[in-house]
């Protein structure tokens, strides 16, 4: 089916795109992914690995077709603007920030969202905003980073950090 919407979009033998990259291991992992996944529809992705500063530096300049971004936010609100809302586009947003799709599809239900005070109703205004963006296919999370946040002034994060950084960097290997 996709070489089939390739033939039709005027790309019969495949086109090939651009994409910068963080040098940074757990950056590099799923663009090697996408890379094998769109070679087989005829879709090469070139890749240049650059400092991760200069990728994020990029991306902010809207350089790249697919924008690989490990990301957590615990309020929707922040989430949903910070890369869904129509202020937050790169580049071209009131308050350029990453909203890399340069989505506009779901400003009003964010902002419905954010000044709703029924808790019940205001996770459901979240909930639609995140359909109405898998519907219009402008947001893909694809890879799950096992990260652990402490919050208790008595964990030493210190500690912690290096111990979890260890793991997922196993991990990691183990996927090599």
């Amino acid at each position: 089916m996709a070489k089939q919407m390739l033939t039709k979009a005027g790309h019969p033998k495949g086109f090939t795109i651009e994409a910068f990259v963080s040098e940074r291991g757990y950056y590099m992992k799923p663009f090697e992914l996408v890379q094998a996944q769109l070679k087989k529809i005829g879709v090469g992705l070139k890749i240049t690995m650059v400092d991760h500063a200069t990728y994020h530096s990029m991306i902010r300049k809207d350089a790249n077709h697919l924008v690989f971004y490990n990301v957590w936010r615990q309020d929707p609100d922040v989430w949903l603007t910070r890369f869904f809302h129509s202020t937050s586009e790169v580049v071209s947003g009131k308050s350029p920030d990453t909203n890399f799709s340069h989505s506009t599809a779901v400003d009003k239900i964010i902002e419905e969202a954010r000044f709703e005070t029924n808790p019940e109703k205001q996770e459901a205004l979240w909930k639609q905003a995140q359909i109405e963006l898998m519907k219009n296919v402008e947001v893909s999370s694809f890879c799950l980073l096992k990260l652990t946040c402490a919050r208790l002034s008595s964990v030493d994060w210190d500690i912690l950090s290096k111990q979890v950084w260890h793991c997922i960097l196993k991990s990691l290997r183990k996927q090599e």
